[in-house]
């Protein structure tokens, strides 16, 4: 019996609502998504890397139309589109992108929060991401994360990232939505994705959003307390528990911190050319990243 292959990916951005996405149509009945949302298995190095692994989560798919799964680092790996081409073919490709410099800051953020970036500022951070980008070591680190997260400005030059789908699969097989579609038009993006899969949107699902986040009090603290949980040498039971005490602690949820204005406008210009070509390129007005 031929085994079950995905026939629709979402491919990304970090940051931009794909974990949303990937929760209501979990709720729909003619959808089938795993529970492990990214498998990754279509990045080197990072993720399920055993093709058998890989085709046994949609072995629960037999009865579904639409069988997906969801990696958000498919978006900006390069050898992400022409590899799934090869191996799955013609599959559908859902593409989230949010204005890259929130997009940035959010995903800064969430790894200060989850103890994988020890950089105590987003202004520093950015500034270390070119030596981070050349150092070949950085890439292969033992990092709980993908090494591409941390390229916060890298992550966010959409434009030749969406192109390389574009040019592999063709326009009819990749749709491209924003941020700001989930979030003013959760219905009708739901809608619209349901039609671009082939499945029934008559189901409605709870419209919740993703993936909020808290802010350390310590980012040096979180990063070490993180470190002692993902050690290899795993504390005794009772070390482990308080350490996990002392990382919810470690965390204060309130009012978001925002990003410096002068940071911001420098991440304008700098983005500015991306998106002009990025917006002519998916027939989107961008303006407003650009404000």
């Amino acid at each position: 019996m031929e085994r079950i292959k995905p026939n629709f990916l979402i491919v990304g951005a970090a940051r931009s609502g794909t974990t949303s996405l990937y929760d209501w149509l979990k709720q729909n009945p003619d959808v089938f998504l795993p529970n492990l949302k990214e498998p990754c298995y279509f990045v080197y190095g990072h993720g399920i890397s055993n093709w058998d692994d890989y085709l046994s989560l949609f072995e629960p798919a037999r009865s579904k139309k639409a069988i997906g799964e969801a990696s958000v680092q498919y978006l900006d790996a390069e050898e992400s589109p022409s590899w799934i081409h090869q191996v799955l073919g013609d599959v559908k490709i859902v593409i989230l992108l949010r204005n890259p410099i929130e997009r940035a800051f959010s995903l800064y953020s969430l790894s200060v929060m989850r103890g994988t970036e020890w950089i105590p500022s987003f202004e520093k951070a950015l500034a270390e991401e070119e030596s981070r980008f050349q150092d070949e070591s950085f890439h292969h680190r033992e990092l709980s994360t993908y090494f591409r997260h941390f390229f916060y400005f890298r992550g966010g030059l959409y434009y030749e990232q969406v192109k390389r789908y574009l040019d592999t699969f063709g326009s009819e097989f990749v749709r491209v939505y924003l941020f700001e579609d989930l979030a003013n038009s959760p219905d009708k993006t739901y809608n619209d994705v349901c039609n671009f899969i082939g499945v029934s949107h008559e189901v409605r699902p709870v419209f919740t959003h993703q993936n909020r986040s808290g802010v350390p009090r310590s980012i040096k603290l979180q990063y070490l307390l993180y470190s002692l949980e993902r050690s290899p040498r795993r504390l005794p039971g009772i070390l482990r528990f308080v350490n996990h005490q002392l990382i919810c602690l470690n965390i204060r949820v309130g009012p978001k911190t925002v990003i410096p204005q002068a940071v911001k406008k420098v991440l304008q210009e700098k983005y500015r050319t991306d998106i002009v070509r990025l917006a002519e390129l998916i027939h989107r007005d961008l303006s407003l990243w650009l404000s």
